[in-house]
């Protein structure tokens, strides 16, 4: 339900960006108004849809992976590389974030130059992420040391090609019947004549 709710508001945010987009255009080409305002609303929606996403909507199987070494090793490989993978990110963000809360702090002094928005309310989309980062991988800890270890590893099926084509050893292919289809062609190279030259090739 939480995570619903934050899809809503990423949504609401993105139309946000669509609207001030053709209000820009309507204000410039026939108002006659630069309207520097809706750009600079524009890139604070911007922030807050990547940390509010990255926050409360993607999941870790949702990111870009590079798993040449972690999707072939063994089950307790796999736990101790995730194990590994949690404390350093958890770890990092936990140092870095009494540090990067303070300085959030200091912006309260500063304000945006058209909107005249304290950017500490601008960037507090951030200093959620750095938690949310945080309660995730000690979350993620716990479980790949409790009972149920195994589910935090599974990983996701590979994505379907276009055109609903299956690439050969997809599993929607081993229960699939092949064909066999036979093709007869002229063979001019004979002076029999009227010959044929037979070629089979089985296709799935």
């Amino acid at each position: 339900m939480i995570r619903s709710a934050a899809q809503l508001v990423s949504a609401a945010m993105f139309a946000g960006v669509f609207g001030l987009f053709l209000y820009k255009i309507i204000a410039r080409y026939l108002a006659g108004n630069e309207a520097a305002w809706t750009d600079e609303l524009s890139v604070i929606l911007f922030i807050w849809i990547i940390f509010w996403a990255n926050s409360f909507v993607l999941g870790e199987k949702d990111h870009i992976t590079f798993d040449l070494i972690y999707r072939p090793a063994p089950p307790a490989v796999k736990r101790a590389m995730a194990l590994l993978r949690v404390t350093l990110i958890g770890g990092i963000f936990l140092w870095a974030l009494p540090g990067s809360l303070g300085y959030l702090l200091f912006l309260r002094r500063e304000r945006t130059p058209v909107l005249e928005w304290r950017l500490d309310a601008v960037y507090a989309c951030f200093g959620l992420f750095m938690i949310a980062v945080i309660l995730r991988c000690a979350w993620q800890f716990r479980q790949l040391l409790g009972r149920g270890w195994r589910a935090p590893l599974a990983m996701p099926e590979p994505a379907p090609p276009c055109h609903g084509r299956a690439w050969p050893g997809h599993p929607r292919l081993a229960s699939r019947p092949r064909r066999k289809v036979v093709v007869r062609r002229a063979n001019p190279g004979h002076d029999t004549g009227g010959g044929f030259a037979t070629m089979s090739t089985t296709v799935l």
